[in-house]
């Protein structure tokens, strides 16, 4: 699967740790939101790869019973 979530995670993680630093009010606003973005797309990273899962077990069990027929 494209993408990882748990390396956006970190990603997001390190955005976290990035906005406690910064200097300014302005760019931790910006860290901070780099951070829900990369959580966002850990989270939908998540979802695909349940779907992607689910439709590889129903694609594997309609050929179990196509050859079943």
């Amino acid at each position: 699967m494209p993408g990882d979530p748990k390396g956006c995670r970190q990603h997001a993680k390190r955005c976290a740790e990035l906005a406690q630093i910064a200097r300014t009010q302005e760019d931790r606003d910006k860290f901070s939101a780099l951070q829900m973005n990369w959580l966002s797309l850990a989270l939908e990273l998540d979802h695909m790869g349940a779907l992607i899962k689910a439709m590889q077990e129903l694609e594997a069990e309609d050929q179990s019973i196509q050859a079943a027929e």
